[in-house]
């Protein structure tokens, strides 16, 4: 089993401390007068290492199990409180095992100003480990967003260039090529119109919003084709749309996912309503669940994923009162 990110920055730190600590000692012998070079070849020097590994590693777990100790508390007073003693806790714990340290296992003896260092260092103790940490956390987080984004792109893509959505596309074109050439030609325009935007706006972050919306009305009309009467689209985009962006391929993807969950006919059509509220654009569909539907819920968790990587914030999914929404920030396109 890999250690986890704290587990590194704990042994990382309790490293750092077992070799800093008695350098620094050294050093400053060193230039007090107090010591000289041959001295600092020692094989006592051993001792002074392994004291100061135990005592972070001592250190750190009485945090650990002080901060767990802590989360349970229910009193929001008290919880803020108990961090205070637990470091003034922690300032005695590291006294006494020095003490034992240093009289019990090596009689050396101890100054009070040495104790007053190690008061010090399990004091400061917690910001060197979050230090770590902290580097640690926002090297590994960064390295698995970015690869969650670039998965996620590909999925994102892979699923609007799957074979089944372009059969049934194709199947759609053979039915209605004899039966109405203009409406063929139309049919195709809109579906090369699709796939276009697809392949041009796939590597991007954003898009404009009304990019986004005209190739979802491509989209819409290729349903309609495939099911006419099917479904009603209704539009209330404000004229503040123009300065607009959107992840590319997210309307796609919350209408898509309507489409594959729903049960729509001429006798009974979905309706999907776009709108923006709130600096989010909203997709909210009719629900009439469709039977036996696998899913592996990986369109909408794909493009959570895209959203939060692009733009910090999340999507919003609820359902209530016979509708399913989805809301998809929106970010303002900076002019300078």
């Amino acid at each position: 089993m890999k250690p986890s990110r704290q587990n590194k920055a704990d042994i990382l730190a309790a490293c750092f401390i077992a070799l800093a600590l008695p350098a620094y000692y050294k050093v400053k012998f060193l230039l007090d007068g107090q010591m000289t070079v041959e001295q600092l070849r020692d094989p006592a020097a051993f001792f002074e290492v392994l004291f100061a590994f135990l005592l972070a590693c001592l250190l750190l777990i009485f945090y650990r199990l002080g901060a767990a100790q802590i989360k349970r508390v229910r009193l929001p007073l008290l919880r803020r409180m108990l961090p205070l003693a637990l470091v003034a806790a922690a300032a005695l714990v590291a006294i006494a095992f020095t003490r034992f340290f240093f009289h019990v296992v090596v009689p050396w003896g101890t100054q009070p100003s040495f104790e007053f260092d190690i008061a010090l260092l399990a004091v400061l103790l917690p910001l060197i480990v979050s230090g770590v940490a902290d580097r640690i956390f926002l090297e590994g987080a960064a390295k698995d967003a970015e690869k969650a984004a670039l998965v996620a792109r590909f999925e994102t893509l892979k699923a609007r260039l799957s074979p089944h959505f372009l059969f049934n596309s194709l199947n759609t074109l053979v039915d209605i090529v004899e039966e109405d050439p203009a409406l063929a030609v139309k049919f195709i325009e809109q579906m090369a119109a699709l796939y276009r935007y697809i392949l041009e706006h796939r590597d991007q972050q954003l898009v404009p919003l009304s990019a986004e919306i005209k190739a979802i009305r491509s989209l819409l009309y290729l349903l309609e084709s495939r099911q006419p009467g099917g479904f009603e689209f209704e539009f209330s985009l404000e004229p503040a749309a123009d300065n607009l962006q959107i992840v590319p391929l997210a309307l796609q993807t919350v209408v898509e996912n309507a489409v594959k969950h729903n049960v729509y006919s001429p006798h009974k059509p979905m309706k999907i309503s776009v709108y923006i509220d709130k600096g989010h654009l909203v997709v909210e569909n009719t629900l009439n669940r469709r039977a036996g539907v696998s899913s592996t819920e990986t369109g909408l968790e794909n493009l959570q994923k895209r959203v939060a990587h692009v733009c910090r914030r999340s999507i919003q999914v609820a359902e209530g009162g016979g509708l399913f929404s989805v809301r998809v920030p929106l970010i303002e396109h900076s002019t300078g």
